[in-house]
């Protein structure tokens, strides 16, 4: 709902959400769908194609901590677009998706720790519900929730 399918145009915007006093261009391919150096490719284009007035956008974009020689992940946030920010955000899902799947936690948040700028936020709220429509309620709550703290 925050970042829906009419939200991947090349314009800045902000999320529905009026609580977010934020505007972000978006990335949906994860590096983890085309590997590292098309998935900096993919966010380089996308600035370019917003143009001038988004030079200091924020960018919300599908992102798995993933630390393999063709898709690293800190390789990724050090180089041009990313090197640019002076913070960057990274919600952790512990539960995939579809929640088949958990992160472990404590070795990605070790490894992301090697780029000083790096700010990790568990989302972890989903856990505690058994129906889907519930635990993506919850996730996407405590989505907004951290967004609205970052950008109030």
């Amino acid at each position: 709902m925050l970042f829906g399918k009419k939200r991947f145009s090349p314009k800045l915007y902000a999320p529905v959400d009026p609580l977010i006093n934020g505007k972000f261009l978006v990335e949906s391919r994860s590096n983890d769908d085309v590997g590292d150096i098309k998935f900096i490719d993919n966010v380089r284009d996308r600035f370019a194609r917003a143009g001038a007035k988004v030079k200091k956008a924020d960018l919300i974009a599908a992102f798995c901590p993933t630390r393999g020689p063709q898709n690293d992940c800190i390789r990724i946030l050090q180089s041009k677009p990313f090197s640019k920010f002076d913070e960057i955000h990274v919600l952790l899902l512990q539960y995939k998706w579809d929640w088949h799947a958990e992160l472990r936690l404590a070795e990605v948040e070790s490894y992301l720790k090697q780029d000083s700028r790096v700010r990790t936020f568990v989302i972890d709220q989903d856990k505690a519900f058994t129906a889907d429509p519930d635990r993506l309620t919850a996730r996407d709550d405590a989505i907004r929730r951290h967004l609205h703290s970052i950008y109030p």
